[in-house]
């Protein structure tokens, strides 16, 4: 009889602690979720996660919302694996802006309170108006997971991030080979997408930011004639979205109160349709983050400049700027 009075107990104990069973009095059932992170969202359509993205952190909301807090990502480690109460979950990866060169930055303090809906990032020194660095790659992704609180197994999360920079080589040249130099021509490009928000999502400031060149420099290209010279600019950007209204302005010397202007989105529509690449055209600007743009200017006649347009492979021929 006192056997049995003393096994009832610790059988008892085994039951109260198991995650199977509802008690309020104790601490809810944690379950481990691993979170893991990709980029296959290029051109090539292969994992580069290795070999492009050199630091990342990821973030971490709860259902409503709430920040939990951030951490830094080790690919070695196979990702970040987090011990979490059974309910639903947000994360967002930053790709980049764990670097020391990191050139985006959280618009507001990560801390207690913080909202995930509130999320904002915004590029470093664009408050200013304008960047003319080669920006470090920034990279992003967001996905829910569910942690059931199970006592045994790992639910496991890959968030495949999208690439935000893009970088543009500008190359201007006369259509008649006539010599060219650095100072003949100034470029910028100006798009309203320096911030950006938790869904990657770019939110307009009512401002564009003048995108000057990193580099400039002076070469020749290869044409049907043969060796051209040409004046060359690099530039990098933000994200591209399909309703963005990012524009190359090509001033000339020789153009007295007079732009080019060139809106490039609507050029990179035709890109895209010119090279029947499946998918949407988002998925499309996505992908593709390097441009080459070739701008071959016609000596003026009469103060009507015949401007040829080439992005990658693709050629547009703009008659009749007035300048």
């Amino acid at each position: 009889m006192k056997l049995k009075n003393l096994i009832l107990p610790a059988i008892t104990v085994v039951m109260l602690s198991s995650c199977s069973m509802f008690h309020d009095e104790l601490e809810p059932c944690r379950q481990k979720a691993n979170i893991r992170l990709s980029y296959t969202k290029n051109v090539e359509g292969t994992d580069k996660f290795n070999e492009q993205v050199h630091c990342a952190k990821v973030l971490l909301y709860d259902g409503s919302g709430t920040y939990m807090g951030q951490y830094d990502y080790d690919a070695a480690a196979g990702g970040i694996s987090v011990s979490l109460p059974a309910g639903n979950y947000h994360a967002v990866a930053y790709g980049g802006m764990g670097c020391d060169e990191a050139d985006f930055l959280f618009a507001d303090p990560l801390a207690e309170g913080h909202k995930y809906s509130s999320l904002l990032t915004y590029l470093n020194g664009t408050r200013a108006g304008e960047s003319s660095k080669d920006l470090h790659d920034h990279f992003h992704s967001t996905g829910d997971f569910t942690v059931a609180g199970l006592d045994t197994g790992e639910v496991s999360t890959v968030l495949d991030l999208t690439k935000n920079t893009n970088r543009f080589r500008v190359e201007l040249m006369y259509e008649d080979g006539s010599a060219i130099t650095a100072n003949d021509f100034i470029c910028t490009i100006t798009a309203d997408n320096a911030v950006t928000d938790h869904a990657n999502n770019v939110v307009a400031q009512g401002e564009d930011v003048v995108y000057r060149a990193h580099t400039t420099g002076t070469g020749t290209t290869e044409t049907g004639e043969g060796d051209v010279p040409m004046a060359w600019s690099m530039f990098t950007t933000g994200r591209l979205t399909a309703d963005s209204n990012i524009t190359l302005h090509v001033d000339r010397t020789a153009w007295p109160d007079k732009t080019l202007d060139l809106p490039l989105i609507e050029y990179l529509k035709e890109v895209y349709k010119h090279e029947m690449t499946t998918g949407t055209l988002q998925d499309y600007l996505d992908r593709q983050d390097t441009w080459n743009v070739s701008v071959t200017v016609q000596p003026d006649h009469g103060r009507v400049v015949v401007v040829t347009l080439k992005i990658n492979d693709w050629k547009l021929v703009i008659s009749g700027f007035d300048c």
